[in-house]
């Protein structure tokens, strides 16, 4: 079987089962399996960096494994896993690459251990013999992209005097273990969902006394869509023994868009990577916080309090913006003017109505008389001058539809006066009747 593998795949870099069993045998539902990206696999096995002794917690089918290979491969691998649906190609996958190690069943969070199985190394794959118990092994590095926000139904993975994790969120339970296993001088690098940076009580308390005992190293967060299947953000949480201060670095922007889902280019990597191994101020990208600064943000450590990555915009053009309202003012105005024209041809053969209908255009013939009197659309003298008409020509009559709007074709008057015109093209020339004269109105 290994050998028929190698030949479709001589290619032992990556995970070859994890996006089959993304898309088809994951347990969202009951055990929130999401398996590791490649990308942040490759990200989290640069942070970790060289190690002896690895041990991958939540292994999955072993993405966080098989990239830690690459850069280990002599190391002793512990990989621990619950699912028996998964585990068989875990083990697969660690044989076929030929290493050194143990694969431990386990529920991590009431510590039953259901099966156990050492590899051996040999000249071609792995040797695999089921054991009665795991070795155990303090580890240089510690890897797990954890359920995330599962039950904490039955929880046995104490750690020292740290607090106990809130029922409703086991995620600190799968990083107590991790440290538990882990050397004085090892390192822990966990993948977890952002609401472990902020969230309060007892999880507040957990940062609390991880910064307070000097474990928190690093906060990396990285980009939201990585996930084959679910499209939240997650971060790196970075943990060693004697760590003076913390960096901080906001990657959300690390990445390449794709269609689907975001990937971490091998740049975006070198990138996160070289700041986190120079520990570098980097503006809009990193930040080293002292323990003060972090108390004085009550143990909060939501990625934008540290790193400011905020970017101003420009102030905009004053004239530009002065040129388009005066465009829009005029806009407006030449609409209410034609809409007044048309209201004007508005008659009803029920008298009553016609009345009601009259008033209704009077207001609007007010407010459009308000709103541009000064724009040039009825112009100064406009109502005097229609006044003297309707008296000269004797017209006490309510207006025709002919009337209203009537397009003039020999009382046109030149300038700038108060000629009543109302210019609606080049060719064309609309006078503006004031409707109280049309009306046959006092």
């Amino acid at each position: 079987m290994c050998d028929y593998f190698t030949n479709c795949e001589p290619n032992l870099t990556q995970d070859y089962f994890m996006e089959y069993f993304t898309e088809n045998l994951a347990d969202r539902k009951n055990m929130s399996q999401d398996f590791t990206p490649q990308c942040i696999s490759q990200l989290v096995s640069e942070i970790g960096g060289k190690a002896e002794n690895i041990a991958d917690v939540c292994a999955g089918s072993g993405s966080l494994f098989v990239q830690a290979r690459n850069k280990n491969k002599d190391a002793f691998f512990s990989c621990y896993e619950l699912s028996e649906t998964v585990l068989y190609f875990l083990l697969f996958n660690m044989a076929v690459r030929n290493v050194n190690g143990q694969v431990i069943q386990m529920d991590i969070l009431s510590g039953k251990i259901h099966a156990c199985y050492k590899l051996t190394r040999t000249e071609t794959y792995s040797d695999i013999e089921v054991v009665g118990n795991p070795m155990v092994v303090k580890n240089d590095l510690v890897v797990s992209n954890p359920p995330y926000s599962l039950k904490c139904k039955e929880y046995n993975a104490k750690y020292k005097d740290y607090p106990d994790p809130p029922n409703q969120f086991a995620d600190y339970a799968f990083v107590y273990f991790g440290l538990s296993i882990m050397k004085e001088t090892g390192k822990c690098v966990y993948v977890l969902p952002h609401g472990l940076l902020f969230r309060g009580n007892k999880e507040k308390d957990i940062r609390k006394r991880l910064i307070q005992q000097k474990l928190l190293n690093a906060v990396i967060g990285l980009p939201d869509k990585c996930f084959l299947i679910t499209s939240i953000p997650v971060f790196l949480l970075v943990l060693e023994n004697n760590s003076q201060n913390v960096l901080f670095i906001d990657a959300k922007k690390e990445c390449k868009k794709q269609s689907k889902y975001n990937a971490i280019t091998q740049r975006n990597v070198e990138r996160i990577h070289h700041a986190y191994i120079g520990r570098f101020d980097i503006d809009k990208f990193s930040n080293i916080a002292t323990v003060q600064e972090i108390e004085e943000n009550d143990y909060n450590l939501n990625i934008p309090r540290y790193v400011d990555t905020y970017e101003h915009e420009p102030l905009p053009d004053i004239m530009k913006v002065v040129d388009e309202l005066l465009n829009i003012n005029k806009e407006i105005k030449e609409t209410e003017s034609t809409l007044y024209r048309m209201m004007l041809q508005l008659v009803s053969s029920d008298a009553q109505r016609d009345a009601e209908l009259k008033k209704i255009v009077e207001t609007f013939g007010r407010i459009v008389n308000e709103n541009g009197i000064n724009n040039g659309c009825i112009q100064p003298g406009a109502i005097k001058e229609r006044e003297d008409i309707s008296r000269g020509s004797n017209n006490n009559m309510p207006c025709s539809r002919k009337q209203r709007g009537q397009k003039q074709t020999n009382t046109a008057k030149t300038g700038t006066g108060s000629s009543g015109k109302l210019r609606g093209g080049n060719t064309e020339e609309w006078e503006q009747l004031d409707l109280f004269t049309l009306c046959g109105m006092p």
